[in-house]
């Protein structure tokens, strides 16, 4: 049955569909043990917004630049550099922070951002950025998913 199911006692139900494929279903307990979602929300200069939709989170890469002091292979670490952080999910036009976030991009506007992960601390990421990047697509079943790209300036704060 692969990796997913590690143990039979938590199999609730197990089905034939049309397809001839089989389909195991686990106990809720164990579904929902190791899900891991990410609330990102935007400072519109007064308030916090949270942007709508996002299902997953890339970033921040956080690696120093390197430096090549002359012709040999030798680098030297640089300046600490955050870079990018990228948001996917479904494109939600009337989505309060979609919008502000488009609004940006635009502007080219500085904002503070934070990233709270609900694992077991919360943790909190929070950073300022500028919207490098707002792209739509149409994907499967007509559904019209959003890449924002944000770029990093400054440090990248954990609480």
């Amino acid at each position: 049955f692969g990796p997913a199911l590690r143990d039979l006692n938590e199999v609730q139900e197990i089905r034939i569909n049309q397809r001839g494929y089989c389909q195991i279903s686990q106990s809720k307990e164990k579904e929902t043990e190791h899900k891991m979602t990410a609330v990102v929300e935007v400072n519109d200069g007064t308030t916090w917004i949270v942007v709508g939709e996002v299902e997953s989170v890339d970033g921040p890469t956080c690696e120093p630049d390197e430096a090549i002091p002359n012709k040999a292979t030798e680098f030297k670490v640089g300046l600490e550099n955050e870079d990018t952080l990228t948001l996917q999910g479904r494109y939600n036009p009337s989505d309060a922070g979609q919008s502000q976030c488009w609004a940006d991009r635009a502007s080219q506007t500085k904002r503070q951002f934070r990233v709270t992960y609900t694992d077991s601390g919360p943790t909190v990421a929070s950073f300022e950025a500028y919207v490098k990047s707002f792209r739509t697509s149409l994907g499967v079943g007509n559904k019209i998913t959003v890449a924002i790209g944000l770029r990093i300036h400054g440090a990248v704060s954990l609480s």
